[in-house]
C-alpha cells in the first residue's frame, strides 16, 4: 500500500513540476517575443515626437487675406492684436511675429521706404547693433520683397534680441513682417525667416 501511495505522490509531484516548467517556458516565450527592446522603445518614442513636431498650423488674419503656415514646434499662439497688426503670433519663450498692412502710394517705391525705415532705426535707437544690409528676397509665389535685420537690447527684459524685418509689396499694398526672438535662441530660430517667406500666402 505504501508503495502505491509513494508512486502516486511521485506522480503528482512530477505533474506539478511539468505544469510549472511549462508555465515558466510560456512566460519566457511571451517576454522574448512581446517585449520590445530598448532600441524599439526609443524608435517608437522618437516617431511620436517627430510626428507631433512636424505638424503644421495655419495662422490666418481676420479677413483671411494672409495665411502663415508654421511648424508647431515653435509653440506659437495667435493673439487679438491691440496694435494695427493684421496677424500677431507669440510664444512663451518670446518668439514674436507681427504682420502689418499698409497702402503704398503711387508715388512711393518700396525699396525707398525700407531704406528710410532702416535709417530711422540707426539714427533714433542707441541699443541696436549688427545691422545687416538690405537684401532682395523672393517669396514662394514669385513676389519680390526686401529684408534686413539687427540686434537690439530689450530694456524691459534686459536681454538682447534679434529682429528681422521683411517688406512685401502686393498690388497697391505692402506688408511688413517683423520676427523677433532672444539672441540666445538664434540657433533654434535661425530657419524661421526662410519658413516665413516660403509659407506666407496671400489671398
Amino acid at each position: 500500500m505504501n508503495e502505491i501511495f509513494n508512486f502516486r505522490r511521485q506522480l503528482n509531484i512530477a505533474k506539478v513540476l511539468v505544469v510549472a516548467a511549462s508555465f515558466i517556458i510560456i512566460l519566457i516565450i511571451a517576454f522574448v517575443f512581446f517585449t520590445p527592446n530598448n532600441d524599439e522603445k526609443t524608435l517608437s518614442a522618437n516617431t511620436i515626437t517627430e510626428t507631433h513636431e512636424n505638424k503644421i498650423s495655419d495662422f490666418k488674419s481676420k479677413n483671411n487675406e494672409i495665411i502663415l503656415s508654421l511648424n508647431n514646434s515653435y509653440g506659437l499662439s495667435q493673439f487679438d492684436s491691440i496694435q494695427d497688426y493684421i496677424l500677431e503670433l507669440r510664444s512663451e519663450d518670446n518668439l514674436n511675429i507681427f504682420i502689418e498692412k499698409k497702402i503704398l502710394s503711387t508715388d512711393k517705391i518700396l525699396y525707398n521706404l525700407v531704406s528710410k525705415d532702416k535709417d530711422i532705426y540707426i539714427k533714433e535707437f542707441n541699443s541696436i547693433s549688427n545691422i545687416s544690409d538690405i537684401r532682395e528676397i523672393t517669396l514662394a509665389d514669385g513676389t519680390i520683397g526686401y529684408t534686413y535685420g539687427f540686434h537690439y537690447l530689450d530694456n524691459r527684459m534686459k536681454k538682447p534680441f534679434y529682429l528681422q524685418i521683411i517688406w512685401i509689396q502686393k498690388n497697391s499694398n505692402y506688408y511688413i513682417v517683423s520676427a523677433e526672438f532672444p539672441l540666445d535662441k538664434l540657433d533654434s530660430y535661425s530657419k524661421i525667416i526662410n519658413e516665413i517667406t516660403t509659407n506666407l500666402k496671400f489671398k
